[in-house]
Parts: C-alpha cells; structure tokens; sequence
C-alpha cells in the first residue's frame, strides 16, 4: 500500500475531517489520538461508512 497524507487541524494535530484525500481510492483512514487530544472519530467514521474504506484508530498516546 501506498501512503496517501491528508491535512491536519493545526490545534490539535489531528486528521481535518474535511480533508478529502478519500478521493484517491484509499483502503484504511488512519487516525492517530496524538498528544492527548483524541480524533474526531464522530466524523472519521462517516467518511469511513461513506467511501467504503476501513477505519483503524492509533490509540496509542492518548
């Protein structure tokens, strides 16, 4: 798999939910709970549901 990088919120370094990289076919977003702030998961998993595309959270710093 290729990597495909998709802008972040300044504020709190986590993946803008506007951001739509999805366009380019990926197969798994992957958002990251970085610095604890915890991902907009709400949203990541309607682009998820919408795109058909995997979702898998990085819980690993929160």
């Amino acid at each position: 798999m290729t990597p495909i990088f998709c802008d972040v919120l300044e504020d709190i370094f986590n993946i803008d939910p506007e951001c739509r990289a999805v366009s380019l076919s990926p197969k798994v977003i992957l958002v990251v709970d970085l610095f604890g702030h915890p991902a907009d998961y709400r949203e990541t998993t309607h682009i998820a549901c919408d795109c058909d595309v995997k979702l898998l959270a990085d819980a690993a710093q929160c």
